[in-house]
């Protein structure tokens, strides 16, 4: 067993918490699709709004385990290095700046109610650009581990960074049109 191998050990298990975070904050965000009142709705939000808050820490600690790789067997100049350091501050930019202020907008607009959700209440839950925003950062994530499998050039790598949030985008497009249930 090598420094290595833990620094290795590490980065594996946060991506593995990163995806498992991200598996309870999609199935939030499905819950509050198909939500049918303002408290469901409220509920699956409220869920969000506690996990939600913990990926900066994951991506923090994607960087410093992957950090500690670096510097003991790669090189900062590794193309596929920078093309994930890049995904990794999209990833959280993106969960700042789209996410964050919309369901907030979300959080606010269910307020207290019980009753079924308003038509205000309905389009914020079915934001196009919220919708987008949730699923292209595991599909980045997802890019980014094909390129540190692959390790291709620079520009490789940012089209397999960019493939993936293409997925993404269509993918969140899809959710966010998807008619609710009957």
């Amino acid at each position: 067993m090598t420094t290595y191998t833990i620094a290795l050990f590490l980065h594996f298990l946060a991506v593995v918490a990163a995806f498992g975070a991200t598996s309870v904050l999609h199935s939030a965000l499905f819950r509050m699709h198909k939500a049918r009142r303002a408290a469901e709705a409220r509920d699956a939000v409220a869920t969000v709004a506690r996990v939600a808050p913990r990926m900066p820490i994951f991506a923090l600690a994607l960087f410093l385990t992957g950090a500690w790789l670096t510097i003991q067997s790669w090189q900062w100049s590794a193309p596929w290095i920078d093309a994930g350091i890049v995904g990794l501050v999209v990833m959280v930019a993106l969960g700042g700046v789209i996410l964050r202020p919309r369901l907030m907008a979300l959080r606010q607009a269910l307020g207290e109610g019980e009753g079924p959700l308003t038509a205000e209440q309905i389009a914020l839950s079915r934001n196009t650009t919220l919708w987008v925003g949730a699923m292209i950062p595991p599909m980045i994530a997802t890019g980014i581990m094909f390129d540190m499998v692959t390790k291709p050039s620079m520009g490789m790598s940012l089209v397999f960074i960019a493939i993936a949030m293409a997925i993404g985008a269509v993918g969140g497009l899809r959710f966010a049109r998807m008619p609710k249930p009957a």
